[in-house]
């Protein structure tokens, strides 16, 4: 939200004056290092934390075991606001002492100030057990939940660090700029087309889907939809609505209920629920199941996820079985993320396996050997407004030995009120 933004600008700003005015930089042993690391300092009290990195790094050339050189040079690199370097630092840090609290707010930052509030979350609840009276880590911790949509773990914070810490500025600003932030919630529209070729039949697919979503406290959305879709010079209309709910910090829902009146070609009820397990170090897993019910035939099909984040990367592996009168259906997919910030990123996904679904005509639910490769993603032009784009291949073996194909493309936008 807009309101978190402005805090974690002003956050930053504050923790940055804190580090200066404290001193960056503990005194080190030896003579030399002393000097190097005087001059590093100085450098960066003046601003100039490029030349701060330099000495820092030859310092630690001459020095490649020293773990407080290391730390110095990751928190430099924090300030430089040079992630992608301060991030692995701490992590070797954090392989050699898995205890200490310093290590575990430096990469905590590092994900917060690179507009990465999730995975900020998950290092500094870390430090805060391991430190419970370390005020920069509630501090930071309380910006993380907020930008996280986390409402009601931010005011946690800032209600236990008013008392903790004796009314600090920071946390009583900030409670009141979460309650102010209360007021009403945020709303998104989105819009997008797909469009998709078939080789093995004169009518191509297209979907058309009008969705508004409302953006709750505490990381909550819900959001009702409209599908115009086209098969098989068919026309269906379904209309819908999906929410995704945090049960605790870790762990969450997502749930979807959607309805055809015509269901021509598609289902005439759709319901999907899964949940979400997230765990330490980036890791996660993710279970679902969906009902597609047909004229025809009911499909059942579950699936579950084994997914990992690492940096600005998230890998997954996803397995489904399908279970329908056509008999049961294995697939398997790989995906790869990057993001480039919380809203920016492109996905690639390659799969393989049984798809059950109506591939030849209207009336037919068939199981089809398919190899599928899709990419797509999403990029916002301004605050408000974002591009959603992709692209896919679809190979599959038909009946009668025939080879046919499906080629897509999606693009869409999202408006931010």
């Amino acid at each position: 939200m807009i309101v978190s933004k402005s805090i974690a600008n002003h956050e930053n700003i504050f923790l940055l004056t804190i580090i200066l005015i404290l001193g960056l930089f503990p005194a080190v042993t030896t003579a030399e290092n002393t000097g190097i690391g005087l001059r590093a300092s100085a450098f960066l009290s003046l601003g100039t934390a490029a030349e701060s990195i330099t000495e820092l790094q030859r310092l630690l050339a001459s020095n490649p075991d020293n773990v407080d050189i290391k730390f110095r040079l990751a928190r430099a690199y924090n300030i430089s606001r040079e992630f992608d370097k301060s991030i692995p630092l701490f992590e070797e840090l954090l392989r050699a002492d898995t205890e200490n609290a310093d290590y575990f707010l430096g990469i905590g930052q590092a994900y917060l100030w690179s507009d990465r509030p999730s995975a900020a979350v998950i290092y500094l609840e870390k430090a805060a057990s391991l430190d419970p009276d370390y005020e920069d880590v509630h501090r930071t911790l309380a910006l993380a939940y907020t930008n996280n949509g986390q409402q009601k773990e931010a005011e946690k914070v800032y209600a236990s660090s008013i008392s903790r810490f004796n009314n600090p500025a920071w946390a009583t600003s900030g409670k009141r700029a979460l309650e102010s932030s209360k007021m009403s919630p945020d709303l998104r529209f989105v819009i997008d087309n797909r469009y998709e070729d078939l080789n093995y039949n004169p009518d191509d697919w297209r979907d058309t889907r009008i969705m508004l979503i409302t953006d709750l406290a505490d990381r909550k959305n819900i959001s009702f939809f409209y599908i115009n879709s086209d098969r098989f010079g068919e026309t269906d209309h379904t209309y819908g609505a999906m929410g995704y709910f945090p049960l605790t910090d870790k762990t969450t829902l997502h749930a979807e209920l959607a309805y055809s009146h015509t269901h021509e070609v598609l289902p005439e009820y759709t319901a999907y629920l899964q949940l979400g397990q997230a765990f330490y170090e980036g890791w996660g897993l993710l279970g679902g199941i969906r009902m597609r019910d047909y004229t025809e035939d009911t499909v059942y099909t579950g699936d579950i996820t084994l997914e990992k984040y690492i940096s600005d990367f998230r890998a997954a592996y996803t397995a489904y079985i399908s279970d329908s009168d056509a008999g049961t259906a294995w697939s398997h997919r790989i995906q790869f993320g990057y993001f480039f910030s919380a809203e920016n990123n492109i996905q690639i996904a390659f799969s393989t396996g049984t798809e059950v679904e109506k591939t030849l005509n209207a009336n037919t639910i068939l199981e089809t050997d398919f190899n599928d490769i899709s990419l797509w993603g999403e990029y916002w032009l301004t605050q408000t407004l974002g591009l959603k784009y992709g692209a896919g291949f679809t190979d599959l073996d038909l009946p009668n030995q025939r080879d046919g194909n499906r080629k897509s493309i999606y693009i869409g936008i999202e408006q931010h009120f």
